[in-house]
C-alpha cells in the first residue's frame, strides 16, 4: 500500500528573509537556540539577549510561507526542484566515484606496467621492450612472475600472445 505524505512545509533557503523567518520565533527554543549558536559562532560574540527588530519582515514572512504552504502547485513544484536537485548532486557524486575507481585501476595498470618494464630491462637488457605495450593488468602480473622466476623470453612471448 502507497501512502503519501504530504509535507507540512516546504522552505528553501536562498533567499535570507526566509531563513531569517525560520529563525524568527524567539518563543520556540529549538529557533533561539540555532539563531543565538550561530551568532555566536560567526561574530564571535556571546549573546545574553536576543531580539527581533524587523517584526514586519516576520510577518509579511509568514504570510507569505503560509500562501505558498497552501497552494499544492507551489509545494509539489518546490518539492520537484528539491527532487531534481537531489538527484543533480548524485549523479555528481556516482560519476566522481566512477571516476576514482577508474583512476585506480589505471593507476594499478601503470605501476604493474612500470615494474614489470624495469625488471624486464634489467634481465634482457637487448631486448626491444615495445612488446611489452599495451597489455592488460593481468598479463603485466603475470610476465612479472615469470620474470622473478628467471624464465625464458620464448615464455614471456608466450603470455603477451595470449
Amino acid at each position: 500500500m502507497e501512502t503519501k505524505i504530504k509535507p507540512k512545509r516546504i522552505t528553501d533557503f536562498k533567499n535570507d528573509l526566509v531563513f531569517k523567518f525560520m529563525l524568527s520565533d524567539l518563543n520556540d527554543s529549538r529557533c533561539y537556540y540555532l539563531l543565538k549558536t550561530i551568532i555566536e559562532g560567526i561574530t564571535a560574540i556571546k549573546c545574553q539577549e536576543l531580539v527581533v527588530l524587523n517584526s514586519e519582515v516576520v510577518t509579511m514572512m509568514k504570510e507569505k510561507m503560509d500562501q505558498f504552504n497552501e497552494d499544492e502547485e507551489l509545494v509539489l513544484a518546490a518539492s520537484k526542484r528539491q527532487l531534481v536537485k537531489i538527484q543533480h548532486h548524485q549523479e555528481k557524486v556516482r560519476i566522481r566515484q566512477e571516476g576514482k575507481e577508474e583512476g585506480l585501476k589505471e593507476g594499478e595498470l601503470l605501476k604493474a606496467k612500470e615494474k614489470t618494464l624495469k625488471l624486464f630491462n634489467k634481465l634482457f637488457p637487448d631486448e626491444n621492450n615495445q612488446l611489452l605495450e599495451n597489455l592488460t593488468l593481468l598479463q603485466y602480473d603475470q610476465i612479472f612472475d615469470a620474470l622473478l622466476e628467471n624464465k625464458d623470453l620464448k615464455t614471456i612471448k608466450k603470455i603477451i600472445r595470449k
